[in-house]
């Protein structure tokens, strides 16, 4: 019975002795590792003090450690703080918390409500305010139906919207930053670039388009007028360039197989190329110029074929010629075959 006793008192003695060490670990877990400074640095668009708060939301990361455990995680870290990319935490002492983070870079705006409506590579809306940033394009054409902060953005037309997201993500890509990115009247991409027009037609071909844009507009991003791009294809390398109405100046621009720019130029209007094969070429007069109930002026080939792109010239080969093959050419406007 008195080896029985002092066993129980024993085992009594070493529970309490490991609860009072449980005690006095939290006591120091909980009192010695306090944030007491956190300091922020990566941030741009958004100030230390709405990163610090937005951290400190959760009551729980008041403790050093809980803090450090909670944003090493990064689906945590992306629950808690959605507005940014990535975080990195690192413990300095247990009273202060070195918090690096890598913002989500706006790739374009929609301006709704009164505000200033940024979004992401994905279509997230990573702010909304009335402060407008710089180098930043803003989208016009698209009904915005909903806009909640770091959810998807939400359009009426959500195909023309997912067109939009991926031509910002695909111009972010390429160090391209247009003043405005438009859906025309008539279902169009419309990049503008100060004066200049770049005319992206559907959303055919998107990525070799906006590639070689990269290229071009070097060479005219400081001019007024149009630059014709809706045919571009890797198949169909023609862009054209057509200055303003006053002047009517014209420069054919074209790229190789590699991608780089092959230019030529030619004031005044178009002139039908020639060839010295003796191949059939094309004459304006091979096709009638027309003009609808509407005003808008369409042009049909000599297949009766009919487009109302009749500012493009395309379908020429790299010195600007029509593509022939000694009996017959392509059609510079509808790009029918004709004998």
């Amino acid at each position: 019975m008195k080896n029985s006793h002092k066993r129980r008192k024993r085992k009594g003695r070493v529970k309490w002795g490991i609860i009072g060490i449980l005690l006095l670990t939290a006591a120091v877990v909980f009192g010695l590792f306090r944030v007491k400074e956190i300091s922020v640095s990566g941030n741009s668009t958004f100030t230390s003090t709405q990163i610090q708060q937005a951290i400190l939301q959760d009551g729980l990361c008041q403790n050093t450690l809980y803090l450090i455990w909670k944003y090493n995680d990064k689906e945590k870290a992306e629950n808690a703080l959605p507005f940014l990319s990535s975080v990195e935490v690192k413990m300095v002492s247990p009273f202060k918390v070195q918090v690096h983070v890598y913002e989500k870079m706006a790739v374009g705006y929609v301006r709704t409500q009164g505000k200033y409506v940024y979004f992401d590579r994905t279509g997230l809306v990573i702010e909304s305010s009335q402060k407008r940033h710089e180098n930043v394009p803003e989208v016009t054409g698209l009904t915005v139906d909903k806009v909640t902060l770091y959810k998807a953005l939400s359009a009426s037309e959500p195909d023309k919207l997912d067109t939009v997201i991926r031509v910002a993500d695909l111009l972010n890509q390429e160090g391209l930053v247009p003043d405005e990115i438009r859906y025309s009247t008539k279902e169009e991409l419309i990049l503008i670039f100060g004066k200049l027009n770049v005319l992206m037609g559907d959303e055919s071909s998107l990525e070799d388009k906006i590639s070689v844009l990269s290229s071009i507009l070097p060479n005219v991003a400081e001019k007024s007028g149009n630059l014709n791009m809706e045919s571009y294809s890797s198949q169909s390398q023609s862009v054209t360039y057509r200055d303003t109405p006053e002047t009517e100046a014209e420069v054919q621009t074209e790229t190789d197989e590699n991608g780089n720019v092959i230019a030529g130029s030619s004031d005044g209007e178009e002139t039908p190329a020639t060839q010295d094969s003796g191949a059939p070429t094309y004459q304006e007069s091979d096709g009638t110029f027309a003009e609808d109930a509407d005003g808008n002026r369409y042009y049909t080939d000599k297949k009766g074929n009919i487009t109302y792109n009749v500012d493009s010239y395309n379908y020429v080969d790299s010195n600007g010629e029509i593509i022939t093959d000694g009996y017959g050419y392509i059609d510079p406007y509808t790009g029918a075959y004709i004998q």
